[in-house]
């Protein structure tokens, strides 16, 4: 079996996308940060929403296969991604910044003036 059959038949034995980078979400300055590890994406490919209390973070991945040379073997995952995240607070995505080095996104969100409170005490 070719590498491109192994390929089509793992398609189409799962409904799961092939790629799905993996994340983490820490608060710091009242801010969340994000950050997923994303070898091979492009940070020009990635689309970034937050739609309520939801990160939606999608790109694609491909292979890269140099010229003149034919895939063998491969344990790489390639295809279209899309994660989600439930972010614990309201957020300032007009202020988000994110930054893309060396396949890690980093995305620092942060929170909405009005989501962090104080709450005082009443003498009664």
């Amino acid at each position: 079996m070719t590498t491109t059959e192994m390929t089509k038949n793992q398609e189409l034995k799962t409904e799961k996308p092939l790629f799905m980078p993996a994340g983490n979400i820490i608060e710091k300055d009242n801010s969340a940060v994000i950050t997923l590890d994303m070898p091979g994406v492009n940070a020009e490919g990635l689309e970034i929403t937050v739609d309520n209390d939801i990160l939606v973070i999608e790109g694609k991945t491909s292979a890269q296969t140099p010229e003149n040379f034919k895939p063998v073997y491969s344990e790489f995952k390639y295809g279209n991604f899309q994660r989600k995240f439930k972010i614990p607070k309201p957020v300032d995505a007009e202020h988000a910044v994110a930054e893309m080095k060396n396949g890690r996104l980093k995305l620092t969100i942060p929170y909405a003036k009005d989501a962090v409170k104080k709450i005082t005490v009443k003498s009664v």
